[in-house]
């Protein structure tokens, strides 16, 4: 292939959040060998600053945690430990930016350099604009911790934004790109801001005020050198794109009018036998995919429009309503008209 893609047994992802995870369970008298486990690694070589993890291991350490703790909901809690310096240089090119919009657009510009699995959007800054959206774009899918990761960087966003505002939110509302987790209506009382489930993408509503608010921290040669530095760094790796993030975009791209495997494989300029072989790397394939975005988008359209089981078949492909309902029923495990009761 011309292009490296990612996989999920690539060691890529920097271990700067996860230490402070760490650290923290493990001062709560969580042991280091649960937090661990399956993930073929002591723990001095997880505290070391050069480590990489692969997406494999991540997901397990995350589902550790989770597993210790018994709290679905921890995300949000650990979002909250993440401050402007854990972003490293990333966290120092923010703070001497000149005002919220300029935060904003180096974070969104060079948040891949700490969390490599995401890529985020500034969407609708227009001047005359009610809110900024910033997306959050997911380069690989990991399942059953997806809630769990979404919510700290949502968490995290908030607390880092926060800092810059008189403690006051910046996020005016969240939608998020997963279903609701159990129990949200316990968690949903500890949110500032209103949450909803269930979207293509996630996405966070800002106060746009807040970009024209000149910050205390700014420094044009600090952020002119720090910015310098990230940008160099993140030249080493932005020829390298997940490849489940292209998939995925391919497909949404085209909704209604989904491309085969082989009009996928063509799209990104590698055989069908090889694009079959990296996502299975990722522990997915490509009806999968298919399917999850399918039914990300059914779901989507049966909660928030009035649109009928008909209609909302046709738009993801489907030419007769039967089929629609089988296959809902087998992507939720009910049928359409249950599910929007």
């Amino acid at each position: 292939m011309g292009k490296k893609y990612l996989n999920a047994k690539d060691s890529v992802i920097p271990t700067h959040f996860q230490r402070v995870l760490f650290r923290e369970l493990v001062n709560k008298g969580i042991s280091p060998a649960l937090l661990l486990e399956g993930l073929a690694l002591q723990e001095e070589q997880f505290l070391d600053d050069e480590l990489r993890l692969t997406f494999d291991q991540h997901r397990q350490f995350i589902k550790n945690a989770l597993s210790a703790t018994g709290d679905p909901h921890l995300g949000w809690r650990f979002g909250q430990h993440i401050n402007i310096t854990t972003l490293g240089l990333l966290g120092y090119a923010i703070m001497a930016s000149e005002n919220g919009a300029a935060a904003v657009r180096t974070l969104t510009r060079f948040f891949k350099l700490r969390a490599p699995s995401y890529d985020l959007k500034l969407l609708n800054v227009a001047q005359n604009a009610e809110s900024a959206i910033l997306q959050i774009n997911e380069t690989f899918d990991f399942g059953e911790v997806r809630y769990f990761m979404l919510s700290c960087i949502v968490s995290a966003f908030d607390h880092v934004f926060m800092s810059f505002n008189q403690e006051s939110s910046v996020i005016e509302r969240v939608e998020f790109g997963c279903v609701e987790p159990i129990e949200w209506y316990q968690e949903s009382a500890t949110v500032k801001y209103p949450v909803v489930f269930g979207g293509q993408t996630t996405k966070l509503f800002l106060d746009v005020s807040f970009l024209t608010k000149p910050l205390a921290t700014a420094d044009p040669d600090t952020e002119k050198t720090t910015t310098q530095i990230c940008q160099e760094m993140l030249s080493r790796v932005e020829d390298q794109n997940g490849i489940i993030r292209e998939v995925n975009e391919l497909i949404l791209n085209n909704s209604g009018n989904y491309p085969s495997l082989t009009d996928a494989a063509n799209y990104l300029c590698i055989s069908p036998r090889t694009l079959r072989r990296e996502l299975k790397k990722s522990n997915t394939t490509y009806q999968q995919m298919l399917d999850n975005t399918r039914s990300t988008i059914a779901k989507e359209l049966l909660l928030n429009t009035t649109k009928t089981t008909s209609e909302i078949g046709y738009e993801l492909g489907f030419k007769d309503t039967s089929n629609f309902n089988r296959a809902f029923k087998k992507w939720t495990g009910v049928s359409p008209g249950q599910f929007r009761k």
